[in-house]
């Protein structure tokens, strides 16, 4: 398949024109490189917990001009010539949860492939655009708050996000393959889902009825194009809300003539990020923004001299722009005591779920295989959570003071979890409607005074779009799915 070069000088990477792009300077007219990597894993920290804060953590650090050579000799020998250490002023209920520094020429190199294909003019919540993200090696599908659908043997879980976006996740070939779009028809992403033919890091289209009217924009991972390769990473976590974690990201620079570089971030963050804000960071340009399929993260970043710089977290767009005007360089005994922090902070935590999990509602699906659903809650920190658990298999969710539906989808079934305070009704029920049946009522079940919440779950097999709602005794709608 021939990479096709994209000339779209009328349009800027946030809807204007280009000469106000956050990189200035870079020519628009770039040749596509290879695949790498995997979609947004390094951009938001992905694997960083989200345990209660410490505490006893020591003072915040203070602004430093001391750079990392000064760092002492095991620092010097394992991060000489890295990045400068990073860090932001936060208040006091954050501490530094996570904190690691590698080398750059360390760092893992991954293999997957990655392509973004879009009309012109496209941009994260216009046009119409698509990226496919290939990881080797099949895996059991679990999509969060997805309708499941076949097509010629595959299941497929698409996910509507509220930026308009779609996400639509299955196994093929041996790969987990997970696509991102705007502007495409369900029936377009199950036809798009079937034409895909991942071959090791390149991605094959065996019907690529598309390509009049898309052309494929980069094969550059977003996180790589945006962060470069990441050497240092730290995170912060509020005591108040252990959902709340800040990342700080570090890299290098990429060179122009390396993949990366300062056109692919150009298109990395047209399409990864809506609602962009420029400002300015000590006079340096940046951009901020909603990250795509990311209901509630947002990011800022910027580059200073050689160094990537990103802050990202689950916030509204301008409270992080507000974190990453704080973030500024420490001395490396600085860093290492907030990395000494966060080891601290990491120690074991939350509560053990129990191996017996109580069932709170069971059946059987139209392939008359039964299931049974369990509930039990623990805490993360000050945190409480619902633990949603089956044969294999289970979720967590944050235990909050509303109503609230939680769905997950694997490749043969769709799970509707439901599940609200006592305090508000015991006599409200779970309605789940599939497209072309009758809607199914499930009752909420009091699993006692000790969860001070009552549950109501529903599993199905068909593959099929779906609804649900908890409806109070006076018909009242306590929550939806998808929420409106």
């Amino acid at each position: 398949m021939d990479i096709i070069e994209v000339i779209d000088d009328d349009v800027g990477a946030f809807g204007d024109s280009a000469s106000n792009d956050p990189n200035p300077g870079v020519d628009r007219r770039r040749w596509a490189g290879p695949a790498m990597a995997v979609l947004l894993v390094a951009v938001i920290g992905y694997g960083l917990a989200s345990s209660a804060s410490s505490s006893d953590a020591p003072p915040a650090a203070t602004a430093s001009t001391t750079s990392a050579s000064t760092a002492p000799p095991a620092l010097q020998t394992a991060f000489a010539a890295t990045v400068p250490f990073l860090a932001a002023d936060l208040p006091a209920t954050f501490s530094v949860h996570y904190a690691n520094v590698q080398a750059i020429d360390a760092a893992l190199t991954p293999t997957s492939g990655y392509e973004l294909w879009a009309t012109k003019g496209a941009s994260a919540n216009s046009g119409s655009w698509f990226s496919v993200t290939t990881t080797p090696g099949a895996s059991t599908l679990s999509a969060p708050n997805a309708y499941r659908v076949e097509s010629d043997g595959v299941s497929i879980a698409i996910s509507h996000v509220r930026g308009g976006q779609t996400i639509s996740r299955f196994t093929v070939d041996g790969f987990g393959v997970s696509i991102t779009s705007f502007g495409w028809s369900h029936n377009d992403l199950v036809r798009l889902a079937g034409a895909v033919h991942p071959t090791g890091n390149a991605i094959e289209f065996t019907d690529a009825w598309f390509t009049p009217g898309h052309r494929i924009v980069s094969t550059v991972q977003p996180w790589l194009a945006v962060q470069s390769t990441v050497a240092e990473q730290i995170s912060y976590v509020s005591a108040d809300d252990p959902t709340i974690a800040i990342s700080i990201t570090v890299g290098r620079r990429t060179r122009n003539f390396d993949r990366g570089a300062a056109g692919d971030r150009y298109f990395a963050l047209r399409f990864l990020l809506e609602d962009s804000t420029r400002f300015e960071i000590n006079g340096l340009p940046a951009v901020g923004g909603k990250i795509v399929g990311r209901d509630d993260d947002a990011m800022a970043t910027w580059i200073d001299g050689d160094n990537v710089i990103t802050v990202s977290a689950p916030m509204p767009v301008a409270d992080v722009i507000d974190v990453a005007r704080t973030v500024h360089q420490v001395t490396s005994t600085e860093w290492e005591t907030m990395r000494t922090q966060a080891l601290r902070v990491n120690s074991p935590r939350s509560a053990i779920v129990p191996s017996q999990v109580p069932s709170i509602s069971s059946g059987t699906d139209a392939a008359t295989l039964p299931w049974t659903i369990g509930v039990t809650m623990s805490y993360s920190g000050s945190q409480r959570r619902v633990n949603w658990r089956w044969e294999g298999s289970g979720v967590d969710s944050v235990a909050h003071d509303r109503p609230q539906i939680t769905t997950v989808v694997d490749n043969a079934r769709t799970y509707v979890l439901a599940d609200l305070p006592r305090s508000m009704t015991t006599t409200a029920h779970l309605q789940v409607a599939q497209a072309g049946l009758d809607p199914i009522v499930v009752p909420f079940n009091d699993a006692g005074s000790a969860m001070d919440r009552t549950f109501a779950a529903y599993v199905f097999s068909e593959a099929t779009p779906y609804t649900a709602e908890i409806v109070g005794d006076d018909g009242a709608i306590l929550a939806a799915w998808p929420a409106t």
